[in-house]
């Protein structure tokens, strides 16, 4: 790389953001731009801010294909937080998001989307052996299936 002092005049001299007099990359830039968003406290939904904020650290880090660009990447979070929120994701799902992250990360070959956490969430459990009618995936197991229409066909 030329120094600037020795660029050839009209070419732009490349900007390095600095942390502590210390050039550093614009991924790391991103990283921490990131922690600083996870991390405001009385943000609304602060919690689920956090849960993002570090599912997208570890992505970043594990530079899955299909990654937000640097600049882009607290958007991307911000954007995720909205369609989250839609769902109703109280803090009694954390457990439920961390799990969902978990599997996320592990077959991750893409930059995943909202909607494939949202599809990997675990069901929700009010007591144990209750499942609530929004259980998170939408979807019943064979065996509620079959139960359920067992009883429809009694009914007819």
């Amino acid at each position: 790389m030329i120094p600037v002092w020795r660029q050839a005049p009209g070419v732009p001299a490349r900007i390095r953001p600095e942390v502590d007099g210390v050039p550093v990359s614009r991924e790391v830039m991103a990283i921490r731009n990131l922690a600083q968003w996870k991390s405001v406290p009385d943000a609304p939904h602060a919690w689920l801010r956090g849960e993002i904020g570090t599912l997208f650290q570890k992505l970043y880090a594990m530079r899955v294909p299909g990654h937000p660009g640097a600049d882009t990447l607290v958007v991307t979070a911000e954007a995720w937080l909205e369609v989250l929120t839609e769902i109703n994701l109280t803090e009694a799902d954390k457990e439920r998001f961390e799990s969902a992250a978990r599997r996320l990360r592990a077959g991750a070959d893409r930059w995943p989307t909202p909607a494939k956490l949202i599809e990997m969430l675990p069901r929700r459990r009010d007591a144990p052996g209750t499942i609530q009618a929004d259980g998170g995936e939408g979807r019943t197991d064979a065996a509620t299936a079959r139960e359920q229409l067992r009883k429809i066909r009694e009914g007819l």
